[in-house]
C-alpha cells in the first residue's frame, strides 16, 4: 500500500470518534467456500471480519461492492488499521484520565 507524504493532498487528523466505530466491527472466524471459479474451499479456519459489514461501519476499508458479479470484497488494511490505532489513542487518553483521578483521590 502506498504511503508516501508525496502522493498525498488534503492531508487531515481523523476526529471521528475511532472507539465507538471499532466496538461495532464484529471480528469472526470462518472457512472459505466454493465460489464459481473464484474461490476454492481449503477446510482451514481463519479469523478475520466480513467486508461488506466492516464496509458499513467505515467505507474506506472496503474495496469492491457487496454482491458484485465476478468480484470479491476485500479489506484495505492501511484504513482500517489507521481506525484502531486512533481507537488506541482514545483508550490511552482515557487511562491517562483515570490514572489521574485515581491518583487524585488517593493522595491524603
Amino acid at each position: 500500500t502506498s504511503s508516501d507524504y508525496r502522493i498525498k493532498q488534503n492531508i487531515l487528523t481523523q476526529t471521528d470518534t475511532a472507539l465507538d466505530r471499532i466496538a461495532q466491527i464484529r471480528p469472526v472466524t470462518y472457512e472459505f467456500t466454493d465460489y464459481g471459479d473464484l474461490f476454492k474451499a481449503d477446510g482451514i479456519v481463519r479469523e478475520g471480519f466480513v467486508a461488506h459489514e466492516v464496509q458499513a461501519i467505515i467505507p474506506s476499508a472496503v474495496h469492491g461492492e457487496k454482491d458484485a458479479i465476478n468480484q470479491i470484497q476485500s479489506l484495505k488494511l492501511d484504513a482500517l488499521c489507521s481506525v484502531m490505532v486512533k481507537a488506541i489513542q482514545e483508550q490511552q487518553a482515557q487511562i491517562i484520565d483515570l490514572t489521574s483521578r485515581l491518583e487524585a483521590l488517593e493522595t491524603p
